[in-house]
């Protein structure tokens, strides 16, 4: 895949592909807990991990998503990314989707039994 090109499962939503919500024209999202802020930090981590020695650069090329992108995902600072954009990036690692959720999971609860001692 060319550099800057999206990958097919890379989708763009918008409020502007939704005129008739009532949320038209609106931003709303509610505060992150602790809890998703942890488990961000345990998806950049995990998806450090399976990057190996792969550049941001080479999985950005894979991916077709920006390398800011990624760089804010792995370290936390994007603690809810689509799950498109992380299905992206696990098919670009040939990596099952599943197998990176599992590890982040794993690495939140440890995460989380650290917080709390």
């Amino acid at each position: 895949m060319a550099y800057g090109q999206k990958h097919p499962l890379t989708v763009q939503l918008s409020r502007d592909n939704y005129p008739e919500s009532r949320y038209a024209g609106a931003v709303v999202r509610e505060a992150l807990t602790e809890q998703d802020r942890t488990r961000g930090r345990a998806l950049g981590i995990a998806l450090r991990r399976a990057r190996g020695q792969m550049t941001v650069r080479d999985l950005a090329q894979r991916c077709g998503l920006a390398q800011e992108t990624i760089r804010k995902i792995e370290r936390g600072a994007v603690p809810t990314p689509a799950l498109f954009t992380v299905a992206a990036l696990t098919e670009a690692l040939d990596l099952p989707l599943d197998a990176l959720v599992r590890e982040a999971v794993a690495l939140s609860a440890s995460m989380s039994r650290v917080d709390v001692a």
